[in-house]
């Protein structure tokens, strides 16, 4: 019987050589080595166990598993599943705090794909948010993508994401049967936000009200005056 090659370790020990096509498969096991896994309290009394990977200034970004629970103690399940890279994939399950299901479904590049369910606190189908996920993206000629985000049954419905053509954020936030609902926040193609112009709360796609004073805060803080700075905002959470 032939034996894979082997490698010696640092401290000395025998290492088998994995051959090609196996270590190909392997990958994301291997990966989950290195994963490092944080157990931490939530503002709300609840409770998260994460794993996570490191960014080169040592900030944490959610990779690999994650659980979280209504209570301390984790006996009454609040979410569970996957991150890659700081963005959900693979199956979640979501729960009421009286341990009934809310939703399961996929996600790929933090956004819904495929058959997804809802359940309303009564334990009923949740008709409007049930249904077929697909992600939609629009590029400009000969440029790069301007505009991602859900389409549920083939409208748009969740998050979206527009961009300009140098790539910078131009706006994010949610959209509900074919309308903007919820906070958007406007940016400029040099990554200055605009808190006046767009930005807004949004009701069936009209603007009702302007940012509140909060969200400018944050605002100003991220981009002072004059910094004329570039990148995207956070407008988490939406």
């Amino acid at each position: 019987m032939t034996r894979s090659p082997e490698t010696r370790s640092p401290d000395g020990k025998p290492r088998t050589m994995l051959p090609p096509a196996a270590l190909l498969l392997l990958m994301p096991l291997l990966a989950q080595d290195s994963a490092e896994l944080l157990s931490e309290p939530l503002p709300d009394g609840g409770w998260v166990e994460r794993e996570i990977e490191r960014d080169p200034d040592g900030a944490a970004l959610n990779h690999g598993s994650y659980k979280s629970w209504w209570d301390a103690e984790r006996k009454i399940p609040r979410a569970t599943g996957r991150y890659g890279h700081g963005q959900r994939r693979a199956t979640w399950r979501t729960y009421y705090p009286d341990k009934r299901r809310e939703s399961k479904g996929k996600y790929e590049a933090d956004l819904r794909v495929g058959s997804w369910s809802y359940w309303t606190a009564e334990g009923e189908a949740d008709t409007e948010r049930s249904g077929d996920y697909t992600v939609a993206s629009l590029a400009y000629p000969d440029a790069e993508e301007y505009a991602r985000g859900e389409l549920r049954n083939g409208i748009r419905h969740g998050r979206w994401t527009l961009s300009w053509p140098n790539g910078v954020r131009m706006a994010e936030g949610q959209m509900y049967a074919g309308e903007a609902v919820g906070v958007w926040v406007f940016q400029h193609a040099d990554g200055t936000p605009d808190p006046d112009w767009i930005s807004g709360d949004y009701v069936e796609g009209r603007r009702v009200l302007p940012l509140e004073a909060e969200r400018r805060a944050v605002l100003a803080a991220q981009h002072p005056a004059g910094s004329n700075a570039t990148g995207s905002v956070s407008t988490a959470p939406l």
